[in-house]
């Protein structure tokens, strides 16, 4: 009796075992985008000395839904997303003072909104070396008002894959003449992870923000052990005001793309609407003290518990939030919170600390292993197995031609 290896059925099992074990999200938006939309000659350019006017609206367009992003990084850089009907457009109103108290209008209600805000940003005197501004003493810190600062436009490029706009923002006053905050504003038409460090994982639904606060050591400080920190504040539909958001953290499968770190931290606001609309805004815990962004100039980023805001209106009143919910702020859930950068015994700020996280409608993708990754696990499972089945199948034919 003769035995023939299948050589095609072979190879039809191994592609099986490699590629499926790879996922891959369908889910896709169309992306467009405009730089102050219909804003007037005397607002956006004869008053828009070096790009100092920055209002951007993306339009995220997918088979059911319309995602709205408006990203105002001219005063207090804001970020307001609201989920649309597909027909429905948007309204701003602008004005001498720029915009003001419900200028931001959209033609059918939509049926999720949040927003986040960057208000403040501390320099203080980290005396204990605890890593955190929590319990320092206000006469160890020094306040940097998000309002205060001139917001430039470095950047702004759009393609119905990605939407990208970069600024930075300067005060010579506060934070001396070379020191400098940039903030980069990316989203994209679908998922994948982004291609610069730490390569959060970003779904269609995202808008991702990326900090830099370079140089911000004052040259008359008295301060020896700096720390930077900031203060943000996030909005959102709730049922009712009083339900805080939760902080969840998260271990995650592997450090292929950001290397040494296996936790995720995601701030989730509370689902609304029948259990259907929800937000959340996501990181990793980890800064990096070089522009290279190398594993080895890392440290910590530690988050305060979100409290509760009292008078929004007045605290955000030059936020694309207060351009939209303008005085029924106190109706939705509106709390703060402060992220601080370092460790103990990491020789304290220098002059470069960076942050990135991710503003998200719904609920945060889950991380799963590149294709790579499958790739080689497939392969280090399906070749055991493989052969595993051939020697079963050469000893079942060798003991049938024994009888």
């Amino acid at each position: 009796m003769k035995f023939f290896i299948n050589y095609k059925l072979i190879g039809f099992f191994m592609s099986f075992l490699v590629f499926g074990c790879v996922h891959a999200d369908g889910a896709k938006r169309t992306l467009s985008a405009e730089l102050n939309p219909n804003c007037p000659e005397s607002i956006c350019e004869t008053k828009n000395e070096n790009n100092a006017t920055t209002l951007i609206h993306v339009r995220a367009d997918g088979e059911n839904d319309t995602l709205h992003y408006i990203w105002d990084l001219s005063r207090q850089p804001s970020v307001l997303v609201a989920l649309c009907e597909r027909d429905t457009n948007v309204t701003i109103n602008w004005n001498e003072t720029f915009m003001d108290v419900k200028t931001v209008q959209f033609t059918i209600k939509p049926k999720y909104t949040m927003s986040f805000v960057l208000t403040k940003v501390f320099i203080f005197n980290d005396v204990t070396d605890q890593a955190s501004i929590i319990g320092v003493n206000k006469s160890n810190i020094e306040t940097i008002d998000a309002r205060e600062l001139t917001w430039t436009r470095e950047e702004f490029n759009k393609s119905t894959n990605e939407v990208k706009v970069a600024v930075s923002g300067k005060d010579d006053a506060s934070i001396g003449c070379n020191g400098v905050i940039n903030l980069k504003l990316k989203c994209y038409n679908e998922e994948d992870h982004d291609k610069e460090t730490p390569h959060l994982l970003h779904s269609a639904n995202v808008t991702q923000v990326d900090m830099e606060f370079i140089d911000l050591i004052p040259s008359d400080t008295k301060f020896e052990s700096i720390r930077i920190a900031a203060e943000f504040v996030l909005v959102a539909d709730s049922e009712t005001t009083k339900t805080p958001f939760t902080i969840n953290k998260r271990k995650t499968v592997d450090d292929e793309n950001t290397p040494g770190v296996f936790t995720l931290i995601d701030i989730n606001t509370p689902q609304v609407k029948n259990n259907t609309h929800a937000s959340y805004l996501q990181y990793r815990p980890i800064s990096y003290t070089e522009q290279s962004r190398d594993i080895t100039k890392r440290t910590d980023v530690h988050l305060n518990q979100p409290d509760f805001l009292d008078d929004a209106e007045t605290y955000l009143n030059l936020s694309i939030a207060y351009s939209y919910y303008g005085n029924t702020l106190d109706q939705y859930l509106v709390q703060s919170f402060n992220v601080s950068f370092g460790q103990r015994e990491d020789k304290f700020y220098s002059n470069y600390t960076t942050w990135t996280f991710i503003l998200g409608y719904g609920t945060s993708p889950p991380e799963h292993v590149s294709m790579f990754i499958a790739i080689l696990a497939c392969i280090g499972l399906g070749i055991p197995l493989l052969l595993l089945i051939i020697g079963g199948v050469y000893l079942a034919v060798k003991r049938m031609r024994n009888c």
